[in-house]
């Protein structure tokens, strides 16, 4: 037992010194070739069986979005038929389920809390069954999130800009470009999934839904935060200062607000421009 446990030990050592390898190497490439964004579709590093082993890069400045947990599949699984018909050809032919019952076996990520998965790492998003998660993984999850620099949420666009400018420093915001949304076509529709599947879809991601939550509130915070620095450091526009009568009803009126546009958005907008 005790051999076991430092051939463990010592593995686990080698991984770690591994994984600092390559983010370093990651790292100076990415200043050697003057990038300052990179985008991917990736996890939290590392990510066991153990809730909590997966976090995010330390060596960089980390940013995930969020989205509504059903569009996020049904998007998914539109992508997913999408490519099995490219590489469908000649003797190799592939097909994708056409229920979702089905797909709780073909691809259960895809259909079951991805983003709750994502978070907590490579285990929980391949080796995890449907529905095998419950409230110990929202709570790791959501810890996750927290861990994050930036985080923003999918449509809400007023307060994803206080963020990106403010809190990244990029220059402009990305109100005029075009999010990417589950555009890609209906499932009952033009997939023929039968009636009643983007209803399912929305039960089966309620951890996501519940994370998309928090991440919101995350983001409202983040840009309640940035807009006081503003406020602090005489960045904060006289304009904008006297479109709010009473800063602590402005406030309370955003805080109460479910909009994502609501007066607080708009409102830190104008003041970190």
């Amino acid at each position: 037992m005790q051999y076991s446990a430092v051939l463990s030990s010592m593995l686990k050592s080698q991984m770690t010194l591994i994984h600092h390898f390559y983010v370093n190497i990651r790292v100076q490439q990415l200043k050697e070739m003057a990038i300052t964004f990179a985008a991917n579709e990736a996890l939290l590093h590392s990510g066991t069986s153990q809730l909590g082993s997966a976090h995010a890069c330390l060596s960089l400045e980390t940013v995930v979005v969020l989205r509504n947990g059903a569009q996020r599949s049904q998007s998914h699984i539109a992508e997913v038929i999408r490519v099995y018909k490219r590489i469908s050809r000649g003797a190799f032919r592939y097909h994708t389920p056409v229920t979702l019952e089905d797909w709780k076996t073909f691809a259960p990520a895809v259909v079951d809390n991805y983003m709750t998965r994502f978070l907590l790492g490579r285990h929980y998003m391949h080796c995890r069954d449907f529905g095998t998660l419950g409230e110990p993984e929202l709570l790791a999850a959501s810890l996750a999130l927290s861990s994050i620099d930036h985080v923003m949420v999918l449509g809400q666009d007023d307060l994803n800009d206080v963020v990106m400018k403010a809190g990244m420093g990029w220059s402009s915001g990305l109100r005029s470009k075009r999010w990417r949304w589950a555009s890609q076509g209906d499932l009952e529709k033009d997939y023929g999934f039968r009636n009643g599947s983007k209803a399912l879809l929305e039960e089966w991601n309620h951890l996501d839904q519940k994370l998309l939550t928090w991440g919101s509130l995350i983001l409202k915070l983040d840009a309640l935060f940035h807009g006081g620095v503003a406020a602090v450091s005489g960045h904060l526009r006289r304009s904008a200062w006297q479109q709010a009568s009473a800063g602590e009803r402005l406030l309370e009126q955003s805080m109460n607000s479910d909009s994502p546009r609501g007066v607080l958005s708009l409102y830190l907008l104008k003041a970190v421009q």
